[in-house]
């Protein structure tokens, strides 16, 4: 019985070496590097992520062939945020309200100085806030219109 218990031991303990042996030595992916180098193993032009009804709520894009974009959507909206890297080489944040329409935006301009807009429901500007060259900032408000109503300084 011993015997026979022992002969049992040695057969799993050989399938366990030949297991462990083949996961590690034949299983194993080897690395592969595209053209484009090491850092950047993946290229494309486009990435979308779909959720399990397949409805797309994130994409990862070329805008306008060259400059980036990262879009999020949502079941009413196919743009509910965006980050962009615009033409110029300025950036924007932008977040869209329930109707797909702009609320806030915040950008870097070309000079790398900053603006932060506020719009109403019909898409027109209400309040920015920006600042000059020199660092001192403006806060300019606007009427239904878009008119500019105050501004300070």
């Amino acid at each position: 019985m011993i015997r026979r218990e022992f002969g049992l031991m040695v057969i799993a303990a050989l399938f366990g070496v030949m297991g462990g042996w083949s996961a590690t030595y034949l299983l194993n992916p080897t690395v592969v590097t595209a053209q484009v180098g090491e850092r950047f193993p993946l290229t494309t032009t486009g990435l979308t992520i779909i959720n399990q009804a397949g409805k797309p709520r994130a994409s990862l894009t070329l805008w306008d062939g060259e400059h980036p974009a990262l879009i999020f959507s949502d079941d009413t909206c196919d743009r509910r945020a965006s980050l962009i890297v615009a033409p110029q080489e300025r950036a924007a944040l932008t977040l869209f309200g329930k109707d797909c329409k702009r609320r806030v935006e915040l950008e870097l301009q070309a000079d790398d100085l900053p603006t932060f807009v506020l719009r109403d429901n019909n898409d027109i500007p209400r309040a920015r806030l920006h600042l000059l060259a020199d660092g001192s900032p403006v806060f300019a408000l606007y009427d239904a219109n878009g008119k500019r109503l105050r501004s300070m300084p």
